[in-house]
């Protein structure tokens, strides 16, 4: 949350009397701009990091608050950063995008920048200097533009060098991110605050900073506070699959404002207890405000419309116009920065103004229903040790029904009521009921991420498959195919892609159910064939009863993952394989059948292979049952898809009779 007109407002008299423009910069132990040395330009290599492909060298960074005589008070970010290229990758890192900030109250601007692209010429040294006139500005939406600097003349072996202010009209820090997705050598960054500010300070990651000793200064009758961290040597930050954030877990430092005092004034506190942060939401003009004294024609005539029935189809009726019409614009916010009345007129909005839009009416319709805001997965967990409005960036609603409580987020068309996205489950979460806050643990799945595929397929002479391939589809795999599905120009296209992705597979008629039911099960048949698949070898024929089918690459190829692997939700995937013998050949051998799993049921693999008569008979089953595995938990997870991909690689041998 940006905070400053009424902090600026408060705090210009007092700072009036007594800054000066140079009292909070302290000179910064750090390498003097322009000064690469041709002997860090001549290495091939990081002696630390042998097999990077680019190295940060340093890192600094530097925050103050300064008083301009015609401006007020200013939040300055002075960063001083090079980076070292050992071949022709991670060139993106050459761009640096700056989100900037703006509204009525103050904005955010990029100023003082200068950089240099170092490079060996022939074996000298040659230096190129970036042009301000190559940033380059974009408007993301009304309040915020990012700004790029790219990095001319980049090639393998450059070092780019790079320095920049960040000025702000708002009172509230960024975080510092010590790690990055390369290898750091060395990265500080220092703060300097004077003491009418109080700041919580967040670390994140898995590695401990070296923390400056803490000094204070005496300034014009009051006192300021210098504090710094550095890390040196720090790997690449490596995101894999099934993990929450980045945010969550790299390297780096968060800022809050925890509470202001100006002398002769009372504390004023910005972090507060859960219950006090319901009281403000309530208050809010575009949070609680939204749910009391909205006159909008529009929520009574959708009351009136779902009038009769039972409560459940009632709650029904309200979820479903809601979602069919009002479209997301795809920004998260917990607050109708619209209005509802707006939005629903518009039918549009952000998350807030849907989500609260459908609370305001089934308030008005007599249910007893609850916001619940949380912080989703992209923007990271909320803090373990204080409570934070500004981390909380979503609302969705809780309706208690018939004793049971029902999640609703009318954001996504491809949902069914209950089902929740997964950029929700991202840890705590709090219901802002009508006379407290209750913090309440991860949500909890409802639905799964499900599939059964059976195949009945038989073999030509020339070793193709000719069959019928069926599917069902149900919780969050039935959404991914409807999205697939409605993202098709026309369902031909559809088919088109099915094909590309599935080697060698041609679908000669196809037919589905419930495409446009969200609370049933997708339903796939095909008639196919599917061509080299089988390899023929003399008398012998050689065929994986996966097809296309086959885990074949293990999502977790780190060595030693720190941070926890998170599914989110529950998957289970079911593939079922009936082949009829060709004539004229038997089974000379075939995969035998395994079950292997996780301690406590945490995951489960089973593999059965049988012929009976004519027909080879093969089910392989996957169940991961436990959402969340932590660090000492990696090596059997990664060690169970191991031995799947092993499995699902085994061929059925047919031998001529």
């Amino acid at each position: 949350m940006q905070k400053s007109a009424s902090l600026k407002t408060l705090l210009i008299f007092f700072l009036f009397l007594i800054f000066s423009t140079s009292i909070f910069s302290q000179a910064q132990k750090e390498p003097k701009f322009g000064k690469i040395s041709l002997e860090q330009l001549q290495k091939t290599v990081d002696e630390k990091f042998p097999d990077a492909h680019a190295v940060v060298l340093f890192d600094y960074g530097t925050t103050y608050y300064r008083f301009l005589p015609h401006a007020g008070l200013r939040l300055n970010t002075e960063r001083h950063v090079a980076i070292q290229f050992f071949d022709n990758t991670e060139f993106d890192l050459a761009t640096f995008e700056l989100y900037l900030y703006h509204n009525t109250r103050g904005k955010v601007k990029l100023e003082n920048v200068k950089g240099y692209t170092y490079n060996l010429t022939d074996g000298k040294f040659d230096r190129v200097k970036f042009s301000k006139k190559d940033i380059i500005k974009e408007e993301i939406h009304d309040n915020l533009d990012v700004k790029k600097i790219t990095m001319p003349n980049v090639k393998k072996g450059s070092i780019i060098e790079l320095k920049y202010n960040i000025a702000s009209d708002f009172i509230t820090m960024n975080p510092w991110y010590f790690q990055k997705s390369v290898p750091t050598r060395y990265s500080e960054y220092n703060i300097e605050i004077p003491e009418f500010f109080s700041f919580n300070k967040n670390m994140v990651g898995y590695f401990s900073p070296f923390i400056k000793k803490r000094k204070e200064t005496s300034m014009e009758n009051f006192r300021v506070f210098t504090e710094g961290w550095i890390m040196t040597d720090l790997p690449a930050f490596e995101e894999e699959d099934h993990m929450r954030s980045y945010k969550n877990y790299i390297s780096k430092i968060d800022f809050e404002l925890k509470s202001v005092q100006i002398p002769s004034r009372p504390i004023d506190y910005y972090t507060k207890s859960w219950e006090e942060i319901r009281e403000d939401l309530m208050k809010h003009k575009y949070f609680g405000g939204t749910l009391k004294k909205v006159r909008s024609a529009k929520m009574v005539d959708i009351v009136e419309k779902y009038n009769s029935g039972s409560e459940e189809e009632r709650m029904l009726g309200i979820y479903e116009h809601i979602k069919k019409n009002m479209k997301w614009n795809g920004r998260t916010n917990k607050y109708s920065r619209a209005g509802l009345i707006k939005a629903l007129n518009k039918g549009s909005g952000n998350s807030g103004d849907i989500n609260l839009a459908l609370i305001s009416t089934l308030k008005k319709a007599g249910f007893k229903v609850d916001p619940v805001v949380l912080s989703t997965r992209d923007n990271g967990m909320l803090p373990m040790t204080h409570p934070s409005n500004d981390n909380l960036n979503y609302v969705i609603a809780a309706v208690k029904l018939e004793g049971k409580t029902i999640y609703l987020d009318a954001t996504d068309d491809y949902y069914p009521a209950g089902v929740l996205p997964l950029r929700c489950f991202n840890g705590n979460a709090v219901v802002l009921k009508k006379d407290k806050a209750e913090l309440i643990g991860d949500l909890i799945p409802t639905a799964k991420y499900k599939s059964v595929t059976q195949n009945k397929l038989t073999m030509t002479p020339d070793g193709t498959l000719e069959g019928t391939i069926k599917k069902t589809k149900s919780g969050y795999q039935a959404i991914n195919f409807r999205k697939a599905y409605d993202r098709a120009d026309n369902e031909e296209a559809f088919i088109e892609d099915l094909q590309n992705k599935h080697e060698g597979l041609t679908i000669e008629s196809h037919q589905f159910e419930n495409i446009s039911d969200t609370y049933k099960s997708i339903k796939e048949e095909y008639q196919v064939t599917i061509d080299d698949k089988t390899e023929m070898a003399g008398d012998l024929i050689y065929l994986n009863p996966m097809v296309n089918n086959a885990y074949s690459d293990n999502p977790f190829k780190l060595e030693v993952r720190q941070y926890p692997v998170d599914y989110a939700i529950p998957i289970e995937e079911t593939y079922m394989f009936q082949f009829t013998l060709p004539d004229g050949y038997i089974v000379e051998s075939m995969p035998e059948g395994t079950t292997i799993g996780l301690p406590e049921k945490a995951t489960l693999f089973s593999y059965n292979a049988k012929i009976i008569g004519d027909k080879i008979t093969v089910i392989s089953r996957i169940k991961i049952t436990k959402t969340l595995f932590v660090g000492d938990e990696y090596e059997g997870l990664k060690e169970f898809y191991n031995l799947i991909i092993k499995k699902h690689s085994e061929q059925i041998v047919l031998k001529k009779s």
